[in-house]
């Protein structure tokens, strides 16, 4: 995750969709793939994420905004699935409460992060 973020908005976008699918309930180890994100500092790095702001240096601003939306509503969304309940939610929800960056885009809804284009797409 960490390389991704590093290379732009593309690749930490990949990177954070691949973590949010293992991070399904349905997947058996969950709870052991949660303990090696808090270990490894993954939540962390997710927490980094909601604060994107996309390519510095770039001419089109408005598609760095719409690219640091994206992986901020997808940030969001795989640091609700590491709190989800399982066997280190707590450690997890307790890393939350202590974060400023959650606090401001952890109520948020996801939708509401994606650009038009992305919401109609999905039907939204």
């Amino acid at each position: 995750l960490r390389a991704c973020a590093r290379c732009g908005a593309a690749a930490a976008s990949l990177a954070i969709e691949a973590l949010a699918r293992a991070l399904a309930s349905g997947n058996r180890r969950r709870d052991a793939l949660v303990q090696q994100c808090l270990s490894g500092g993954e939540d962390s790095m997710l927490k980094q994420l909601l604060s994107f702001v996309g390519d510095e240096g770039s001419e089109d601003g408005a598609a760095d905004d719409a690219d640091a939306q994206v992986v901020r509503a997808l940030a969001v969304d795989a640091v609700r699935l590491l709190a989800a309940d399982g066997a280190f939610a707590e450690d997890v929800r307790a890393k939350l409460a202590q974060s400023e960056a959650w606090a401001a885009h952890g109520g948020s809804d996801l939708a509401l992060h994606l650009p038009a284009a992305a919401r109609a797409e999905s039907g939204g």
